[in-house]
Order: C-alpha cells, then sequence, then structure tokens
C-alpha cells in the first residue's frame, strides 16, 4: 500500500486493506505450475465495468496472442439494466472468437481451479 500511497498521495492512515468479499480464499490453495503447462485465468464477476470486465477481455486478447492454450474463464451474472454492463451478445462474440471461456452461471467454482 506504499506504492499506491506514494503515487496517488493517499493518506495511509485514512485507509484499510480488505480481504476477498465473499470469497473463502482457503477453498483455493495455492499450487504450482510449470511454463509448459497451460494456464487458467478465472474472473468471478457480474460483467461490468466496474468489476474489470472490459480490462480482463483485453488482456486475454493480448496474452493469447503469444499463449494461445492460455484459458480466460468467466463466472458471473449479467445485468441487462446497466449501461456498463456486458450484455449476453457480446459475451457470445468473445466465446465465438476464443477470447474466453463461459461455462455459465455458478455459484459454486471449485470445478474450475485444478
Amino acid at each position: 500500500m506504499t506504492d499506491l500511497s506514494k503515487k496517488f498521495l493517499i493518506n495511509i492512515s485514512k485507509c484499510d486493506v480488505i480481504g476477498a468479499i465473499g470469497l473463502d480464499v482457503d477453498s483455493y490453495p495455492y499450487s504450482q505450475t510449470t511454463i509448459t503447462e497451460s494456464i487458467r485465468f478465472i474472473l468471478i464477476a457480474r460483467m461490468l465495468v466496474e468489476k474489470g470486465i472490459f480490462e480482463y477481455v483485453a488482456v486475454a486478447r493480448i496474452v493469447k496472442l503469444n499463449y494461445p492454450n492460455t484459458e480466460f474463464v468467466v463466472l458471473g451474472g449479467f445485468d441487462p439494466d446497466n449501461p456498463a454492463a456486458l450484455s449476453r451478445g457480446e459475451l457470445d462474440s468473445l466465446v465465438d472468437d476464443g477470447v474466453v471461456v463461459y461455462p455459465g452461471y455458478s455459484v459454486y467454482c471449485l470445478w474450475l481451479v485444478g
């Protein structure tokens, strides 16, 4: 947090670091990987700009240029009334283009962590 406070002139005494909200991090243990294995990134969030869906997609496009076997999974619901949301049609296009994988909405995601 010190780096952020210097860069953005944030008063650290007025900040708190909070852990993952709604996520039991103990259910997702660290596992070592090698460069020869394909890597999976998972975004578990609603398909909103505030949750970073568009940045996630942009990164997926860049990474897949050099590492085409990398998998970018999105899990989360849609908010069709929110103008800052990714639409189902936009997501379907991303899936068809091989940018992301969308296995559907799920509240249980441990099966994706392998």
